[in-house]
């Protein structure tokens, strides 16, 4: 149930987003190296970096790069917004994917607070009807 809600081309590497927007070389160093260092942080108590900004100004494009940088070790789940995308303009569609490639994770990732996660998003599947497969017998 949760699969058939995932919303096609908001993932990082999704088709429909080919090409995908990435920075050029040597351009918006400052905030990509923020972003290195704040997905590196072990310390971090800050489980989500808001990156904002006027239109037009490169969000999509430093998000892409550094969800492909740590795609194999650190990048959980990824959701690209687009004004265009009736799917993916707006937050009502936005828990199911994200979700969904949380839930697809096993503790073979490398990510250490795993069990965590997993723990987290099965408890929330289940408390929510439309993404339980329970909803049938409700």
């Amino acid at each position: 149930m949760l699969y058939q809600t995932a919303v096609p081309g908001a993932a990082h590497n999704a088709e429909q987003r080919s090409p995908p927007p990435n920075c050029f070389p040597g351009t918006r160093i400052q905030i990509l190296e923020i972003l290195r260092n704040w997905v590196n942080d072990s310390t971090n108590t800050a489980p989500i970096y808001w990156l904002y900004g006027a239109a037009g100004v490169g969000k999509s494009a430093v998000a892409q790069t550094i969800s492909e940088e740590f795609v194999n070790n650190r990048l959980a789940a990824s959701f690209f917004f687009s004004r265009a995308d009736p799917k993916r303009n707006h937050l009502q569609l936005f828990s199911p994917p994200f979700l969904f490639n949380l839930r697809r994770l096993t503790p073979l990732d490398h990510f250490s607070e795993i069990p965590l996660i997993l723990l987290f998003v099965t408890t929330l599947i289940l408390s929510m009807p439309l993404l339980s497969n329970n909803s049938r017998n409700s």
